[in-house]
């Protein structure tokens, strides 16, 4: 699937600090896109919106229906009445139950959005792990091979007397160590796949490899925007927000309402009106309580946001210098190393079957030249990553992949 980065698209200051659009990164968001809208967590958090706007239409009704009241009675005298009254919202505590109710709408829609951007990211970082940790147990085989061969010729070797029992025990010891690695890195991409189907319920395509060229980062980037705009940042902007609003809801909900009622009646031949006006004396409380209470609680939300840009701000600062200095260092490898590498071995092998390096030599170079192609395997998923970290701290992973899948 992943080939080569086809384009680059550059993304303006309060977007993204990465540039990269590509036709196979779309395989990518469209897979996740599938996983996604499949996903029964999100789905659960979509029926939350609807349970909240169904909330705002409940708010849109008046607070207070009307009673009516019925009597009879007969004593010396027949008496009959019905009465009508009704509580009026005279501080319009309706229209502000209203718009609190619509305040929670955008809040679960924002807790919707950090979600997905974290169930987006998850299943990113687990694909590069699995694909990092398929790629590393291919080596691993190729490392077994080689290794299996070594036993094998040092076995003819040891019985023409090139080489000694002890090199050859050296040789088998050398294999039994390959194939603890290759179970190490079989592992590693079982754990992978594990959290990869945690989200998805489904296994983890590797039929693909990763390209060769790591994305670019954008000249300018303003993490202080990017922070701003960031999920887990809107989310606690708007809950900040209803912990505001909620001081203006106490204190129109302290106020009295008063209650009108008009009784007609009959008491033998004499007919009945009456009119009444009833208002709550609020002497013994006053629900200032709930005023202050709504208060702390909204000081309370708006450091946490705080503390929150703070938390984003540093995480983003450091996966971009993580980012950026994983991805100097492969590049290079790529410029100084990969053809030593490649070299060496055939250098290590010929050496070897010549007798001009002994075994012990021979294995100990050799492992280290397994060693580093490990290494350097491990520093490129390091690179995607590290990139994946990025895209996720700057809180625009969301956003990226539905750029990407059009």
């Amino acid at each position: 699937m992943l080939k080569k980065i086809c384009t680059g698209l550059c993304i303006g200051l309060l977007i993204m600090p990465i540039t990269v659009i590509g036709s196979d990164y779309a395989d990518i968001a469209r897979l996740i896109h599938e996983i996604l809208a499949d996903n029964p967590t999100l789905q659960a958090a979509q029926m939350e919106i609807t349970a909240k706007q169904q909330q705002v239409k409940g708010a849109s009704y008046p607070i207070y229906n009307p009673e009516l009241e019925l009597e009879a009675e007969r004593t010396d005298i027949y008496a009959t009445t019905i009465g009508l009254s009704q509580t009026i919202d005279w501080h319009d505590k309706q229209d502000i139950r209203q718009q609190l109710a619509q305040l929670e709408v955008q809040a679960s829609q924002a807790q919707y959005n950090v979600q997905e951007y974290e169930l987006s990211a998850q299943l990113f970082l687990s694909m590069i792990q699995a694909w990092t940790a398929n790629n590393l147990i291919t080596l691993a085989e190729q490392r077994l091979t080689i290794l299996q061969q070594n036993v094998e010729l040092a076995e003819r070797r040891l019985i023409v007397g090139d080489i000694t029992q002890v090199d050859l025990g050296l040789t088998r010891l050398s294999l039994t160590e390959a194939m603890m690695q290759y179970s190490n890195r079989q592992t590693a991409l079982i754990q992978a796949q594990g959290e990869f189907r945690q989200v998805s319920g489904r296994e983890i395509p590797l039929d693909f490899t990763l390209p060769a060229k790591q994305p670019q980062l954008a000249k300018k980037i303003n993490n202080i925007n990017l922070t701003n705009h960031h999920p887990k940042m809107l989310e606690a902007k708007i809950i900040a927000q209803i912990a505001r609003f909620r001081i203006r809801l106490e204190e129109r909900e302290r106020l009295t309402d008063p209650t009108v009622g008009v009784t007609l009646g009959q008491e033998d031949s004499e007919l009945l009106a009456r009119l009444t006006l009833s208002i709550p004396l609020q002497m013994r409380n006053n629900y200032r309580s709930n005023v202050a209470v709504a208060s702390q609680e909204a000081l309370s939300a708006a450091q946490k946001a705080q503390a929150l840009q703070r938390q984003l701000l540093a995480q983003l600062n450091q996966a971009h210098r993580h980012y950026t200095l994983v991805k100097q260092t492969w590049q290079n490898w790529q410029v100084k190393g990969s053809q030593q590498l490649s070299e060496r071995f055939d250098l290590l092998k010929r050496l070897w079957n010549s007798g001009e390096s002994s075994t012990t030599d021979y294995l100990v170079q050799l492992q280290q030249a397994l060693d580093m192609q490990m290494t350097i395997e491990e520093l490129r998923g390091d690179v995607w990553q590290s990139w994946v970290e990025l895209l996720a701290a700057s809180g625009q992973m969301t956003t990226w992949l539905q750029a990407i899948e059009k």
